[in-house]
């Protein structure tokens, strides 16, 4: 199917944020003296807001959660932004898409400045017609916020056409409730099962594939 408007995750979708997210949260919990095994939970902060990370994954309180997000991007702002990759074929998959007209828009819970800049820094930021990421409190950070914020000012018609494409079950359940089309992949941080359960209409094991799919 040719869709017609498509709106990409960030991390564990278009870029591999594995370095900077792990130190990032390595950095935070040392500090707060939290004895949290960072690669017990590092794969589940790849996705929902950090709030929600520090609070519902870790089980900080709401003082040391504001705290930890605070220490997150601390690290994260200096150092931590620019230990992320693209994945292989993204920049290739991306012109595709861009030759061929279609508008691609970016949907992350990430702070929106630092997604930003992350995507300036990968030399992907010229292929997108709007990001939404998360505001700097994380009030205004689900994914059915994000994803509707992108998809303000499309027709019904339109958005018929359009399409989410992510990694974890955050994004197959923010298309669901936006009512449209969802791609899980696979080369990201979710697994088949996570993204089969949400609803994903379709699955890509790899960037070759997804590529496939959208041209």
């Amino acid at each position: 199917m040719q869709f017609t408007h498509i709106v990409f995750d960030l991390d564990g979708t278009l870029s591999d944020p594995a370095d900077g997210i792990r130190n990032s949260l390595s950095y935070a919990l040392e500090k707060l003296n939290v004895g949290t095994e960072v690669d017990e939970v590092f794969s589940r902060f790849i996705g929902p807001p950090l709030q929600y990370g520090f609070s519902e994954i870790i089980g900080l309180d709401d003082p040391q959660t504001e705290l930890a997000v605070i220490l997150f991007r601390e690290y994260y702002a200096s150092k931590g932004i620019y230990e992320s990759s693209l994945y292989p074929g993204i920049v290739e998959l991306l012109s595709g898409l861009g030759e061929n007209g279609v508008p691609l828009y970016l949907a992350t819970s990430k702070y929106e400045k630092y997604a930003s800049e992350l995507m300036e820094h990968l030399g992907i930021d010229s292929f997108f017609a709007k990001v939404s990421g998360a505001d700097y409190e994380g009030k205004e950070a689900t994914k059915k916020f994000l994803i509707g914020n992108c998809l303000n000012g499309l027709s019904e018609n339109e958005r018929a056409g359009a399409v989410m494409i992510g990694d974890t079950k955050f994004d197959i359940e923010g298309a669901r409730s936006n009512h449209i089309q969802s791609i899980g992949v696979l080369y990201g941080y979710g697994t088949r099962q996570e993204l089969q359960d949400a609803g994903a209409g379709g699955i890509a094991e790899s960037v070759k594939e997804l590529t496939c799919m959208l041209l």
